[in-house]
């Protein structure tokens, strides 16, 4: 028994993902740039040295007027740089910020959307229609 909880407890130390991601909550409407910014992210087509990157995770204020957003070029990926970049844009948007979507999963809780997923071969038109139907957009 003492031999599954150190392995449990190792499996969860050294796994790769974060359990501390800073999700969003509650109503939100994306700016007309922030709506661009979050369709070119999920559209993502790139490389980077041979490898594909994909996206990673999408941050935005919670007046949908600011976002960044992160891109992964490797198999597995870690998210160590998201608090840093909530801080930031809080500091630049003066309002609160939140994680808005991890890969191509909005995780943003506004009690509408229910984990939507969201596929890079979807026209522009697709997400934004996807967006308004989700309560994100206007």
């Amino acid at each position: 028994m003492i031999r599954f909880i150190l392995i449990l407890v190792t499996g969860i130390l050294f796994s790769n993902y974060s359990f501390a991601v800073i999700k969003g909550k509650g109503e939100v409407k994306m700016s007309s740039a922030t709506l661009n910014h979050f369709t070119d992210w999920i559209k993502l087509d790139q490389k980077h040295d041979g490898r594909k990157c994909k996206p990673a995770m999408f941050i935005m204020s919670e007046d949908g007027e600011y976002s960044h957003s992160h891109i992964c070029c490797y198999s597995q990926c870690q998210d160590s740089y998201s608090n840093d970049t909530i801080r930031k844009c809080e500091r630049e948007s003066g309002v609160l910020c939140a994680v808005f979507s991890i890969r191509r999963v909005i995780i943003w809780d506004n009690g509408i959307n229910r984990r939507a997923k969201f596929r890079s071969n979807w026209s522009r038109q697709e997400i934004k229609t996807e967006l308004i139907r989700l309560g994100f957009f206007e």
